[in-house]
This record gives C-alpha cells, sequence and structure tokens, in this order.
C-alpha cells in the first residue's frame, strides 16, 4: 500500500507501489502555479493522488512534467486534459511511438512475449 509524504509547505509524494506498478508521484504547490511530476500508470492513480493533496474536487495542477516515457509515468495523462505536460524531446518521440499499440491485456502480453514490452 502507498501513503502520500509531505516535505516543507509544498511538496507532496506519493509512494511506489510495485505490485501494480504505480511509481513514486510528485506535487508542488506554489503560491500562483501546481506542478505535478509525472502523470501515474492510470487515470485512478492520478486522480488519487491529486485529490489527496490538492483536496479540492474538480482541480488539477497547471502543468506536469514528465520524467520520461514509460508506460506508468504516462497513462494517466487523461486525467489531466486541462494541464500543460512537459517533456524532452525524446519524451515525446517515444509517446508517440506507442499511441497505435493496443493496450488490452492479450496485446501487451504479446509484446512481453516478444520482449518489446517490460
Amino acid at each position: 500500500m502507498h501513503s502520500i509524504k509531505k516535505i516543507g509547505q509544498s511538496f507532496w509524494y506519493i509512494t511506489p507501489v510495485s505490485l501494480t506498478d504505480r511509481p513514486i508521484l510528485g506535487m508542488v504547490a506554489g503560491n500562483n502555479k501546481t506542478l505535478m511530476i509525472d502523470a501515474g500508470n492510470s487515470e485512478d492513480h492520478a486522480n488519487y493522488f491529486i485529490q489527496k493533496t490538492l483536496k479540492h474536487e474538480n482541480v488539477s495542477p497547471d502543468l506536469v512534467v514528465l520524467t520520461h516515457w514509460h508506460w506508468d509515468h504516462i497513462f494517466g495523462l487523461p486525467a489531466l486534459p486541462d494541464t500543460v505536460s512537459i517533456a524532452s524531446a525524446q519524451t515525446r518521440k517515444e509517446i508517440e511511438e506507442l499511441v497505435p499499440f493496443s493496450w488490452s491485456d492479450e496485446a501487451i502480453d504479446e509484446r512481453v512475449r516478444e520482449g518489446t514490452e517490460i
């Protein structure tokens, strides 16, 4: 089970859960803007973290920075439709290559068997 930790007055992070591939996420709340670090492995993951840190209904961070392109750090992006996402050119390229893939359990299992997915 994960927990949310707070450091100082304006930084929170959620601990990882390896069983469900939920990575660490971060949230920095400034006076005028809020920055989320990575989007999480699902919309549920992102929404849970946002709700527990920002503690308001229908509030989203202003910005989300993606540290890299792995699915467990980007699949929460649909939960952030009005949030500006920031990524390196390499991360953007890798995400664009993921778009045409099927993400059904069967398709993921096949890519794992082929060695193209971890």
